[in-house]
């Protein structure tokens, strides 16, 4: 079985380095009314994990299952986190409420994508040991 773990890993830093872009044009064009308007921190932490998942494909096999399974969780949490927080943002208008309940649903996404490619790729790291 071949290892493909670094193309994958390569594949979700792209992903990320794609939403960060978005993200920076949406806001230096200043349009009000985009689909997936992001703050700078927000830009900033899909590049910082771009990088740091860049970096990562040239460690070892369970180093980067790991920081994959981990990122996972973390953007669940968030999604969760920004989930719940949504009881508070149900005064403002709708658009406001739509644009952070589509970030919640993007963040639950890729949590379930990194947890699930971290899942698979641990079994298949283990059966190439085999």
């Amino acid at each position: 079985m071949k290892d493909n773990l670094p193309t994958i890993t390569l594949y979700f830093s792209l992903l990320f380095v794609t939403l960060a872009s978005v993200g920076f044009i949406s806001d230096l064009c200043l349009v009000d009314r985009s689909i997936l308007k992001t703050s700078l921190v927000l830009d900033l932490i899909y590049l910082v994990t771009a990088v740091g998942l860049f970096v990562f494909t040239k460690f070892r096999s369970e180093a980067l299952i790991y920081l994959i399974r981990s990122l996972g969780l973390a953007y669940l949490l968030i999604s969760f986190i920004g989930f719940q927080g949504m009881v508070l943002h149900i005064n403002y208008s709708w658009s406001h409420v739509l644009f952070l309940n589509l970030i919640n649903y993007l963040h639950f996404g890729l949590g379930m994508a990194l947890c699930f490619a971290g899942t698979i790729l641990n079994k298949r790291q283990r059966l190439i040991t085999i």
